[in-house]
């Protein structure tokens, strides 16, 4: 009959803005490794250099809001801002 399949869950989702600044980073600083934490410890991303020695955590903050025009069409306006922990 029916099979019991377990569903698999995410560990954690990645919103737009941590993605943005993921991908703006590997495309702009090449010589920097971006990482993403396997759990919420309230870092978005974590930073290294090539040598993986200097680190920097990032916490991404996104909003997005849209605005409606007169004729059904709509634009997003995006406001984003970085906050940012270095660490040796």
């Amino acid at each position: 009959m029916g099979r019991n399949i377990p569903i698999m869950k995410p560990i954690f989702s990645l919103h737009a803005g941590e993605y943005l600044v993921g991908t703006h980073i590997e495309e702009n600083c090449k010589n920097l490794h971006v990482w993403l934490p396997s759990k919420d410890t309230g870092i978005d991303l974590l930073v290294t250099d090539q040598t993986n020695s200097k680190t920097v955590s990032l916490q991404v903050k996104f909003s997005k809001e849209e605005l409606y025009l007169g004729n059904g069409e709509r634009e997003v306006l995006g406001d984003k801002r970085l906050e940012q922990t270095a660490t040796d």
